[in-house]
């Protein structure tokens, strides 16, 4: 019978015994086959000669059927995700005499440590470095601090009111001594509590840059005497965490610069230097995400065009709380929704508005405007928009299918104010302001006409809008229609360019006056059933006149066979012909109608029609009040 022959095996050795034929196994607790106890024949792999079958000891296995044990589980070197072997981390905690260079570990840099000198420029990759409360780094002339430019790297600052970190200049005390703090795409969640940076920065890099990282953190820390800019974001797609309790001394252009997509992380304990360099430079971009402008106590400076624009079918909302202080370079816009959906919101106040106007210039049209897409949504309260409108359609144009409420608001000097494309959705228009004269009351109007939109958005107009001197509001396309519903006075004439079109039902409210331009007129009914009712009082009749107070300026109202229409306590002015007739069966009832400068009647109408009539009466100039069909039929 063979002797056991031990191969590999686990036990509380971490070793496995296999038994061989019917022998018992080892015991557990014995250490098999040791490295220092090989069996000779199994070290050289020869075979041993046949001794008899009693006295035969069982042969080792061979090397192949034997292999090594594996060493036990607690000497095994960790392993990553994949199975691989990962070093071992570096760590120093001693106070260093110097740095530059790259560091590839974790290095703490304690209070105790008082000044190191930072020799050159000193890069972080592959580490952490951990700056306790107290401590100062002082950088030689052009040394600068890079951190997980190409490896993953964190800067962690853990200074306090009482015991900042400092990092300072070893040379000249002057903005720009050294290359400042700079922080990669891998320098995600670096975290700067109680930091003091002063005397960096360089023309083109902020005295703390941040490129491609995420979700940096930078509270109740001070930044001063900084060459140009005191924090500089960049990079695509980048989201900073939080910019809280910072104060900003003396920079050289201007405090904050970053892009749209980052703006939200602004708190509003900030401060900022009270000259022209206090502002945030907002350099362009886009936005897919909400975001949210508190009021911080200095103005966003935009550079570059913004742009709210969803992605994968979302609605990113930015909101504008009051008061706070938008200033656009010329020629530049904001743009919500002209490709994806997006929403702009302002919420300001009379006593705390959103300001749009320029950074540079004071005259009208001294930078672009406000454009919203089919795509957008447009909700405006307490915003003030002046000296803008330098392009085609208007400091606020809404086109295609936009949707826009513009309540509370203010429009000062602008050289194009309003616009409505004929689409447009228009959900409020109420309670706003329109400032067409500057300081001097001889002053030539701006931004005439204040309003502009398709005849179907004048019933969403309201109550209490404000629309400056001897302004009109211009409709245009009016010839699609009205698509019905009730036009309230709006508080200043409603001009028709191409005329005027009712479609489906339409009322116009007492004190309305509408006006034509030269050669147009009004159709109801002319393609489809309409029914026309203005309804004028005594003291507010409705008007209806021509742009160019002469007889026979426009062409008057026709009621077709298709049209039903109701004249209460009306004034029809400066139509060629007649001021209201018919084409065909129409119905008419006319109630308290005076005509003025007319070149024929205040009313005429053909056989066909049906007609009722009281107090049509013809003045100033107006041949007569009634022309009557002749040679109809009983």
């Amino acid at each position: 019978m063979k002797n056991p022959m031990v191969v590999s095996g686990r036990a509380r050795s971490a070793l496995r015994v296999t038994v061989i034929a019917s022998m018992a196994a080892l015991p557990l607790g014995l250490s098999a086959c040791k490295k220092n106890e090989p069996a000779p024949a199994a070290a050289s792999g020869d075979k041993p000669s046949a001794p008899s079958e009693a006295a035969r000891p069982a042969p080792e296995a061979a090397p192949e059927a034997a292999p090594e044990a594996p060493a036990a589980p607690e000497a095994a070197p960790p392993q990553n995700a994949a199975g691989e072997a990962v070093a071992e981390k570096k760590s120093d905690s001693e106070c260093p005499k110097s740095l530059g260079g790259t560091d590839e570990v974790d290095r703490v840099i304690k209070g105790e440590c008082g000044v190191v000198p930072v020799t050159g420029e000193y890069r972080v990759e592959g580490g952490t470095l951990t700056i306790e409360a107290g401590a100062t780094l002082s950088f030689a002339p052009g040394a600068r601090l890079v951190i997980g430019e190409w490896k993953t790297g964190k800067l962690v600052v853990k200074g306090t009111p009482e015991k900042p970190v400092t990092f300072t200049a070893s040379g000249d005390k002057v903005p720009g001594s050294w290359g400042g703090v700079f922080i990669g795409s891998s320098g995600d969640r670096s975290t700067l509590d109680g930091l003091v940076i002063e005397h960096a920065g360089s023309n083109d890099d902020g005295a703390l840059t941040v490129s491609g990282a995420e979700e940096v953190a930078v509270r109740g820390s001070t930044i001063r005497s900084a060459k140009s800019v005191g924090v500089f974001v960049t990079g695509d797609g980048v989201q900073l965490g939080t910019l809280s309790g910072t104060t900003f001394e003396t920079v050289g252009q201007a405090a904050v610069r970053l892009p749209l997509a980052c703006t939200g992380a602004i708190a509003t304990d900030n401060v900022f230097p009270k000259d022209a360099t206090g502002v945030v430079q907002v350099v362009g971009g886009a936005v897919d995400k909400a975001i949210n402008w508190k009021p911080i106590g200095a103005p966003w400076v935009v550079q570059g065009e913004l742009r709210v624009e969803g992605q994968n079918g979302q609605s990113p909302t930015w909101i504008i709380e009051g008061p706070n202080a938008i200033k656009v370079a010329r020629d530049t816009r904001i743009v919500v929704g002209e490709w994806s959906r997006g929403q702009l919101t302002t919420t300001g106040s009379e006593t705390a508005p959103v300001t749009f106007g320029p950074l540079e210039g004071q005259e009208p049209g001294s930078w672009d405007g406000l454009h919203v897409g089919g795509s957008g949504v447009l909700d405006l309260s307490g915003a003030t928009f002046e000296l803008g409108g330098s392009g085609d359609n208007g400091v606020v144009w809404a086109a295609d299918e936009a949707q826009v409420s513009i309540k509370g608001s203010t429009f000062r000097m602008n050289q194009k104010n309003v616009g409505f494309g004929v689409a447009a959705k228009i959900k409020a228009f109420e309670n706003n302001q329109f400032v067409v004269r500057g300081a001097d009351p001889a002053g030539p109007v701006v931004g005439s006409p204040p309003l502009r939109l398709a005849a179907s958005g004048v019933k969403a107009l309201g109550a209490g809008n404000r629309w400056g001197e001897g302004s009109v509001i211009l409709v245009n396309d009016a010839a699609t229609g009205t698509e019905g519903g009730t036009w309230k006075n709006p508080g200043a004439p409603l001009r028709f360019e191409d005329g005027l079109r009712v479609q489906g039902t339409l009322t116009i409210d007492a004190g309305t006056v509408l006006q034509f331009a030269d050669g147009q007129g009004m159709q109801v009914g002319e393609w489809e059933r309409a029914t026309l009712d203005a309804k004028g009082t005594v003291e507010a009749p409705v008007v209806f006149e021509g742009a160019r107070p002469e007889a026979g300026a426009w062409s008057g109202i026709t009621v077709h066979a298709q049209g039903t229409a109701t004249f209460t306590h009306v004034a029809v002015r400066h139509a060629g012909d007649s001021g209201i007739t018919t084409n065909g069966a129409a119905t008419m009832k006319l109630d308290q109608v005076v005509g003025s400068k007319l070149t024929g009647a205040t009313v005429s109408w053909a056989c066909e029609a049906k007609v009722e009539r009281v107090g049509v009466t013809a003045a100033d100039g107006t041949l007569m009040a009634e022309k009557a069909p002749e040679g109809c039929t009983p």
